[in-house]
């Protein structure tokens, strides 16, 4: 056998190893794909952070858990001149979804008439946190008048302060505001505020956060921070809102271009613990 005959056979050789090792990668890799399929996550939260997880609701209980959540603003009254009354029946869970429906519905609220009806979720009296990171995973509506938030506020139900998680103006859904309220003294009501503007918020579901301490506050939207604070920072501890309104001082009165019927949905929510001080 010659030289050349001898490579032959070696590459031959050769090749069918290779040949081996290729076959052997590709079923090592479609078993990764299928594992990490399997893996629990967050439908899409930021869930790479291993923190103690103080308070998670993603919705994949057939209807909303009342040891959780009300469907009532247990502050008991109309603010901030909204068109909407609060109904238990505009709060349905489908399919992993929290959904609030919004309709051009008359509803008698606190005594007055409001043409429209919505809903909103609390977790007054059954979870309150003080510092943590919230994390929010929703789809807005859009439409002039339309109010889309999440927010924070004293368990004790005192006013100020506030920390506003997301709030959107329907009629400019691709801009989310990032805000904080405080007394700056008595009858003195202040408030600081960021912006962000980036895609329809309305075409997709995104992810709102806010990281907060005892010195800050830092708002994220989709992973990226957009905005923070480090004055006239709460110390007290607060709970969940959430909520779709129609008019208000922040989105206007609703018009004729006003959708009839609109939905705000929300994924999962969660809180975590503080980071540890090093």
């Amino acid at each position: 056998m010659t030289r050349w005959d001898t490579l032959e056979d070696d590459s031959d050789e050769i090749l069918r190893d290779l040949d081996a090792w290729l076959r052997c990668g590709e079923a090592f890799a479609k078993i990764f794909i299928v594992a990490s399929a399997l893996l629990p996550t967050l439908s899409g939260a930021e869930s790479a952070d291993v923190r103690p997880v103080l308070f998670e609701d993603c919705f994949q209980a057939a209807q909303l858990d009342s040891s959780r959540w009300n469907t009532q603003n247990p502050r008991n009254r109309i603010i901030n001149w909204e068109q909407q009354g609060y109904v238990a029946e505009a709060i349905s869970v489908e399919d992993g979804i929290l959904r609030i429906s919004l309709t051009k519905t008359p509803t008698l609220y606190h005594g007055q008439t409001l043409p429209f009806a919505s809903g909103t979720v609390t977790t007054h009296g059954k979870f309150s946190f003080k510092y943590g990171r919230v994390e929010v995973r929703a789809h807005v509506p859009k439409g002039q008048g339309l109010w889309p938030a999440v927010w924070l506020l004293p368990e004790s139900l005192e006013w100020p302060p506030e920390i506003d998680v997301l709030e959107i103006r329907g009629s400019e859904p691709d801009r989310v505001h990032m805000s904080h309220h405080w007394l700056e003294a008595p009858g003195q009501f202040r408030f600081h505020t960021g912006s962000f503007s980036g895609p329809d918020f309305s075409a997709g579901m995104h992810t709102f956060a806010i990281e907060w301490t005892p010195n800050e506050i830092n708002w994220f939207v989709d992973s990226s921070q957009r905005h923070s604070a480090t004055e006239h920072i709460p110390q007290v501890p607060m709970y969940l809102n959430v909520a779709l309104a129609a008019g208000g001082q922040f989105a206007g009165l609703p018009d004729h271009t006003t959708p009839p019927a609109a939905q705000m949905e929300i994924d999962c929510i969660r809180v975590l613990a503080p980071k540890a001080t090093p």
